[in-house]
């Protein structure tokens, strides 16, 4: 498990490369000796991915296995029940569904990243005039246009003050870094935002459990260091249609019972009351649902530090006592 976590330096800045025990033959990804070597930080994401399930895109990931069978169904020797041995035909059209269910998730995350990354763009030049949130950075996708349509609303109807893209922290405390989608910051709250684009219409009322644990790292290393309440929100949308995740409606398009407390409200308009709209796609996350994310990244971050007997803020503290 230690291979596969990603590492970065006490300032958090990412360490996806060192040298190797000769500087001469070249560099190398680091391992947990080089990580103990360096004081490196565990990122967030290799955290909780390597122990929560992400389960929509496990669930994407089979979907496409299961087509990439349906497509292409063996048609090699029968295998004979009573000596249930693989076939090297049977091994070679495994290989292949396999690959081809993996190019198609790999397309599937390499779109993610390519909304996500324009949202960035745009998000790199936004900048107060005349009162409002502008950006001269002109995106080209649609459904990162979309996402940054509502950020940029929300920003002006709730009068922020900070706003930052892909937001690095550092807990010194707790030996862990990471990186936010979002940070709002407003004269009353401060809202921490992940983005996610994927496919709505499997979507349920409730937000994946990997979601809430990522933000929870996200909060637990603020903890007791921001003056202003913090606010958790998840930002969803359909990655082909840029359509917002209508949490809050049934089916049949009926309001859902209890989707009030998850609603991110603005007021819009002329009235004044904070209730007049909200913000569809955008899921507000109770304190119960907090609480229950930071005990589950907790307890993550607790496992893998005595899994790999390192604790990175016990070893800066005793070097910078």
């Amino acid at each position: 498990m230690s291979e596969k976590i990603s590492w970065a330096d006490c300032n958090g800045v990412p360490v996806p490369l060192v040298p190797k025990a000769n500087p001469q033959d070249g560099m190398k990804k680091p391992t947990l000796k080089d990580a103990k070597a360096l004081n490196l930080f565990y990122r967030t994401t290799s955290i909780y991915g390597g122990m929560i399930a992400n389960e929509g895109l496990e669930r994407y990931k089979r979907d496409q296995l299961l087509l990439a069978v349906a497509l292409n169904p063996y048609r090699g020797p029968i295998i004979d029940p009573s000596d249930p041995k693989e076939t090297p035909e049977f091994l070679k059209w495994e290989e292949e569904v396999h690959a081809e269910a993996a190019v198609h998730s790999s397309k599937r995350a390499e779109r993610g990243s390519a909304i996500h990354e324009q949202v960035e763009e745009w998000g790199g030049d936004l900048q107060i005039v005349n009162g409002h949130w502008e950006s001269r950075y002109r995106i080209t996708d649609h459904v990162s246009k979309a996402v940054a349509e509502d950020i940029q609303r929300f920003a002006d109807i709730v009068g922020a003050t900070d706003i930052r893209f892909e937001w690095n922290f550092v807990s010194l405390e707790y030996g862990y870094t990471g990186t936010s989608d979002l940070y709002i910051e407003t004269p009353d709250c401060i809202y921490l935002c992940d983005l996610k684009t994927t496919g709505i219409t499997k979507l349920g009322p409730q937000p994946w459990e990997s979601w809430i644990v990522q933000l929870s790292a996200y909060d637990f290393a603020l903890c007791g260091k921001a003056d202003k309440p913090i606010k958790f929100v998840q930002l969803v949308y359909d990655q082909d249609t840029g359509a917002p995740w209508r949490f809050h409606l049934t089916p049949t398009g009926r309001e859902r019972k209890g989707s009030e407390d998850h609603k991110v409200y603005v007021n819009v308009g002329s009235g004044t009351d904070p209730h007049t709209a909200h913000i569809e796609g955008w899921y507000l996350y109770t304190e119960a649902q907090r609480e229950v994310g930071k005990y589950l990244w907790t307890r993550a971050l607790e496992f893998v530090k005595k899994r790999n007997n390192y604790d990175p803020a016990v070893v800066y503290a005793e070097e910078n006592a």
